[in-house]
């Protein structure tokens, strides 16, 4: 996982802008509209730390 963080400046306001980048599995379609409950974990997960999306969509 790579994880960039830039500070932007845009009439007198200041953003940080984070981007998130893996060489993961991917996302299935049918897995697209639960990946954000908590506890959720998807059936084929073989590779990867299966990080609980709820934790980061608060985060984030």
């Amino acid at each position: 996982m790579q994880i960039d963080v830039a500070e932007l400046q845009d009439d007198k306001k200041k953003y940080i802008k984070m981007e998130f980048k893996d060489n993961g599995i991917g996302i299935t379609d049918e897995n697209r509209e639960v990946i954000f409950q908590k506890g959720h974990k998807s059936d084929n997960l073989k590779n990867g730390m299966g990080i609980d999306l709820s934790l980061v969509k608060k985060i984030v």
